[in-house]
């Protein structure tokens, strides 16, 4: 005769899991992304391993409007992402200006203005 056995595996447990890969910390949009799964459950004593990969989606583009409300001869600075602007005089900067001190933050990218 024959006969089948049916084999259950415990819970996930989290705290014994990990993941691990470059794709978990860098992915460039358009391009495949690879990363490792381990998985173990409350028993512990088996690692179920899972490759995984996937495309990086598309980065949105971000739109910020700011208004500078000083006098002008005045001064600003733009910040992003702890990155610092150059300063601009109210008044007396024109739009390049503004559009090369941000694209000169290694923080963004290309600059629409």
């Amino acid at each position: 005769g024959s006969y089948m056995v049916d084999v259950v595996n415990g819970t996930p447990q989290a705290s014994s899991s990990s993941a691990s890969g470059i794709g978990l910390e860098v992915g460039t949009a358009g391009e495949t992304a690879v990363f490792e799964v381990q998985v173990r459950d409350q028993r512990q004593s088996e690692v179920q391993s899972i490759m995984a990969s996937g495309t990086v989606i598309q980065f949105i583009d971000e739109v910020q409007r700011i208004q500078v409300a000083t006098s002008v001869g005045d001064t600003f600075q733009l910040q992003f992402r702890g990155q610092q602007t150059t300063p601009l005089e109210v008044g007396l900067s024109t739009l390049d200006d503004l559009v090369d001190a941000l694209q000169e933050l290694a923080t963004i990218g290309k600059v629409d203005v």
